[in-house]
């Protein structure tokens, strides 16, 4: 059975998401809606540079 227009769009979505959470709506077995996405960084994997805050209290983070 090959796949419609909406099971595409959420493959990719899903693979352009790379990590995280999805819940999507369901309608006669077929994806119609995605509710909410939530995109996780697992911080073990990517080594993050830390600089020094511009204004007292800020800090800015990289990704290395």
């Amino acid at each position: 059975m090959p796949l419609d227009k909406s099971e595409k769009q959420l493959i990719k979505f899903i693979r352009d998401l790379g990590w995280g959470e999805v819940n999507v709506r369901v309608e006669e077995g077929k994806p119609v809606l995605i509710c909410e996405a939530i995109r996780t960084f697992k911080l073990e994997e990517q080594p993050v540079e830390i600089q020094q805050p511009r204004k007292k209290g800020r800090m800015t983070f990289f990704n290395g």
